[in-house]
C-alpha cells in the first residue's frame, strides 16, 4: 500500500490561518460566525477534492480544532456543537457512508467488545429516560457526550495507517498544547478582567507565585483546559526524548513541558494534579532509572515553588472549614445522592441525566447507566491501557514505541480523573480525550511503521 505522507494541503498556510483564527476566537466573546465558516471551509475543501489525502488533512483539522476549547455553536438549550465534533462527525459521515464501498483498506476491529457492551448500556439508560420522561434535548446532551467514541474510533481507523500521521498528529497536539497554555499563562499575568477572553472571574489562591494569580484560561475554562494540557504533557515529553539532536525543537519543548506544567498547578485543579502526577510516573516506569529520578525532582521541584498552592487546596478538603471549602461540600452532597441512586437503581439506573452533574464521571455513568455500565467504561478503558503495554513490549522501532509510551502515559494518568472529576460531558476535554483513546486502541495495533493488518 502506497504511504501518505502528510502536510501535502499547504500546510504553513493552513497552521499560521488556523492560530489567527484561534487568536481571534479567545479574543471573542462570541466567535460563532468563525466556527460557521472554518467547519464550512473544510467540508466544501472535501467536496472539492474528496481524496484520501484530503480526508487526512481533514483528519489534521480536527486536531487543530482542539484549540478553539469550549467555542461552539448552540442548539436549542441543552445541545452544543463544537467545530471538533462537527468536523469529526462529517469524516465519519464521509467514511462511513458514502466512501464505504470504496474500501480504501480494511478497517478491522476498530472497537473492543467490552466498547460495545458499554455502548449497549449507554443506549439501555438512552431508553430508561425515555421511559422516566425526562426532558429530551437534555437527554440528547447527555448521551452524545460519551456517544462520540463510535465516531472517533472508526474515523482513525480509516485514515490514520502509517507512522508519518501518527507524527503529524503528535505534533499538532503539542501545538495546541503550547498556544493554549501560553495565552493561558499569559491570561494570568496581565488581564486583570475576564471580558476581554469572554470568560469568567475566580478568587484568587493564597500563595501566588512570581506574582501569578490563579491561572483560569478563560477563553477556554479552567478545569477543561488543565485537563486537556495533562492529557497532552506526555507527547511533550516524547518529542523531547526522540528530537536529541536538534537544539531548537529540544528546547522549543521543555519550554511547552514548563507552560503546560505551571498552567497544570496554577489552574490548582486537586484532580487534574493527580491525574498529572500518575502520568509523569508511568512515563518515568519506561523511562527506567533516569525517568524515575526525573519524576521525583520534578515532584520536589514543584513541590518546593508550589507548596502555598497545594497546601492551600488540601485544605480546602475540610468539610469544617465552610468558608473556604463550599466546592468540596458540594461535590460531597452530589457524591452522596448519585450513591444513593445506585443503591436504589443498580441495574439501569436512573436515565441519562437523571443524576446531574457529579463530580466523578464513574458514579455518573453508575447512577444514570447502572452499574454495569460503569464496569464496562472500566473494562473498555482498561483494554485500550493493556493493549499498548503489551504492544511497547513488542514494539522495535524506537520512535514507534515513544509514542506508544507517551499514549499511555496520557491515558494512564487521565484515568483516576474520572473517580474525582466530571470531565466526559465537557466538549473541551471529551472530544480530545476520546481522539486519544482512539489513537493509542489503533496504536496497540501498529508496528514497524504500519498497522498489523497492513504489514501482514
Amino acid at each position: 500500500m502506497q504511504k501518505i505522507r502528510p502536510i501535502n494541503f499547504y500546510p504553513a498556510l493552513f497552521t499560521v490561518a488556523s492560530f489567527l483564527l484561534f487568536v481571534i476566537v479567545s479574543f471573542s466573546s462570541r466567535a460563532e460566525v468563525f466556527i460557521y465558516i472554518f467547519v464550512g471551509l473544510s467540508i466544501l475543501i472535501s467536496f472539492v477534492k474528496a481524496k484520501l489525502s484530503v480526508l487526512v488533512n481533514l483528519l489534521y483539522v480536527l486536531v487543530l480544532l482542539f484549540m478553539l476549547g469550549q467555542r461552539s455553536i448552540c442548539i436549542g438549550e441543552y445541545i452544543r456543537i463544537s467545530p471538533a465534533e462537527a468536523v469529526g462527525l462529517y469524516l465519519f459521515s464521509l467514511l462511513f457512508f458514502i466512501l464505504r464501498t470504496r474500501s480504501l483498506y480494511p478497517s478491522g476491529k476498530w472497537l473492543p467488545a467490552s466498547g460495545r457492551w458499554f455502548l449497549f448500556f449507554l443506549f439501555s439508560s438512552f431508553l430508561a429516560a425515555l421511559y422516566y420522561n425526562r426532558n429530551l434535548n437534555a437527554v440528547l446532551s447527555y448521551l452524545k457526550y460519551p456517544l462520540f467514541f463510535i465516531f472517533a474510533f472508526y474515523v482513525i481507523r480509516r485514515l490514520v495507517v502509517d507512522i508519518y500521521i501518527v507524527r503529524k498528529i503528535i505534533l499538532l497536539l503539542v501545538l495546541t498544547g503550547i498556544l493554549t497554555s501560553l495565552l493561558g499563562l499569559v491570561e494570568s499575568v496581565f488581564v486583570k478582567t475576564a471580558s476581554l477572553f469572554g470568560g469568567y472571574l475566580m478568587p484568587d489562591l493564597p500563595g501566588d507565585i512570581f506574582g501569578f494569580k490563579r491561572a483560569m484560561g478563560g477563553f477556554w475554562g479552567g478545569p477543561m483546559l488543565s485537563a486537556y494540557l495533562v492529557l497532552i504533557t506526555p507527547f511533550v515529553i516524547a518529542l523531547i526524548n526522540l528530537f536529541k539532536n536538534r537544539l531548537f525543537i529540544r528546547a522549543s519543548m521543555f519550554i511547552a513541558f514548563m507552560c503546560c506544567t505551571i498552567f497544570i498547578i496554577l489552574a490548582a485543579y486537586r484532580g487534574i494534579w493527580i491525574s498529572y502526577i500518575f502520568g509523569l510516573i508511568m512515563y518515568g516506569f519506561y523511562k527506567g532509572k533516569k525517568g524515575i529520578l526525573f519524576v521525583l525532582l520534578l515532584c520536589i521541584a514543584i513541590y518546593i515553588f508550589a507548596a502555598p498552592i497545594i497546601v492551600a487546596r488540601i485544605e480546602q478538603l475540610d468539610p469544617q472549614r465552610a468558608a473556604i471549602a463550599s466546592s468540596a461540600i458540594g461535590r460531597y452532597e452530589r457524591i452522596k445522592d448519585s450513591i444513593d441512586i445506585i443503591k436504589a437503581h443498580p441495574v439501569l439506573g436512573i436515565g441519562l441525566g437523571g443524576s446531574g452533574l457529579v463530580h466523578s464521571d464513574i458514579l455518573q455513568f453508575a447512577s444514570d447507566g447502572g452499574i454495569l455500565m460503569a464496569v464496562f467504561f472500566i473494562l473498555f478503558y482498561l483494554n485500550v491501557l493493556n493493549g499498548l503495554r503489551g504492544a511497547i513490549r513488542n514494539t522495535a522501532d524506537p520512535e514507534l514505541k515513544e509514542y506508544k509510551i507517551a499514549f499511555l502515559s496520557s491515558l494512564f494518568g487521565f484515568f483516576f480523573s474520572f473517580f474525582t472529576e466530571g470531565y466526559t460531558n465537557l466538549p473541551a476535554v471529551y472530544v480530545p480525550f476520546w481522539f486519544i483513546m482512539g489513537m493509542g486502541y489503533l496504536l496497540a495495533n501498529f508496528e514497524n511503521g504500519k498497522r498489523y493488518a497492513e504489514a501482514k
